[in-house]
């Protein structure tokens, strides 16, 4: 199971997902795709799976309350960001990471500075769908291959202290320099 989650807006590239997951045959291979969310790019969504007739093998959840999406992350196998601005830090790759997930995201320097290629993470090259598809394949070919990053993307998160409590001691500390 290949899964997104966020509110669907035209930057976040599923169509180019959609794209990727078509020209990259994964279909062929038993993955699926769950997007977990809703937003304004969602009848262009709904359009590309029926282009593509891809209805047995895409979920489009709709919104769900936030504490559920954990459960909807548990289904998945790989965790994907197509596309993310390059001038915000995508926090939807640490709550990715948080959960071990095997993640694929654009080679971009936001991203960068979160993910390493090849060691907690696959990166392909922005807007590129055969990039994506490619990386895809990769994981949904390569079990042991998933485990491995995604173990290594939840260590991460602990080891460089992405996490709100240790985002609030780092305030906390400077405050207390300042009085």
């Amino acid at each position: 199971m290949i899964g997104f989650v966020g509110w669907f807006r035209p930057w976040h590239g599923l169509d180019l997902l959609l794209r990727a997951f078509v020209d990259g045959g994964l279909k062929d291979q038993g993955a699926a795709l769950l997007l977990v969310g809703d937003g304004p790019a969602t009848p262009q969504i709904r359009a590309l799976i029926e282009e593509h007739s891809l209805h047995d093998c895409v979920r489009i959840t709709g919104p769900i309350p936030h504490e559920q999406v954990p459960d909807y992350l548990r289904l998945v196998d790989v965790a994907v960001q197509p596309s993310a601005n390059e001038y915000c830090c995508p926090v939807k790759i640490i709550e990715y990471m948080a959960l071990g997930k095997p993640i694929v995201a654009p080679r971009q320097a936001n991203i960068v500075e979160l993910l390493t290629d090849g060691e907690d993470s696959l990166l392909f090259t922005p807007r590129e769908a055969g990039s994506l598809a490619q990386a895809l394949q990769r994981l949904v070919a390569e079990p042991g291959l998933r485990r491995r990053i995604g173990s290594a993307a939840a260590g991460v998160v602990e080891s460089r202290g992405l996490t709100w409590a240790h985002n609030a001691s780092a305030v906390l500390r400077l405050v207390h320099g300042i009085i």
